[in-house]
């Protein structure tokens, strides 16, 4: 199966809720500029930047650094999921649904085959930026 991350919307994030998941992502993504980027670009064969809208955030690793393209819809359907292969643009995938779980966790579930050992030092990374104090998902 590989490395995956699992998010299930029960319903769609508020307005309010996504535009904090977004603006924090944007931070996160100017914060990691500082010290080492994100590796991260709209899909594997698309170099243009990352899309973040009033819709969705997408996104996948560079190069040989790509996997499986990274989706999260503020009105998504269900069930989605992500295979990194703990490639590089792994951390900027937990990035995005920590913030997911931190702004609207009546929005989606999050799950992942990684645990502690994995989120952890991403958790460690973003408290330290200070934009904002955050916990890990109660299923990691």
């Amino acid at each position: 199966m590989g490395y995956t991350h699992y998010v299930r919307q029960s319903k769609p994030a508020s307005d309010e809720q996504w535009a904090a998941v977004c603006n924090d992502f944007r931070k996160f993504r100017a914060a990691a500029l500082l010290g080492k980027p994100f590796p991260i670009q709209r899909e594997e064969d698309d170099s243009s930047d990352v899309l973040i809208d009033d819709e969705c955030i997408i996104f996948n690793g560079i190069g040989e650094d790509a996997y499986e393209t990274f989706m999260l819809e503020k009105a998504g359907d269900g069930f989605s999921a992500c295979k990194t292969a703990r490639k590089p643009y792994d951390t900027a995938v937990v990035v995005v649904l920590i913030l997911a779980n931190h702004h609207a966790p009546d929005a989606w579930g999050v799950s992942s085959d990684g645990g502690i050992g994995e989120w952890q030092p991403v958790l460690d990374w973003m408290n330290s930026t200070r934009i904002g104090t955050y916990t890990l998902p109660k299923s990691i």
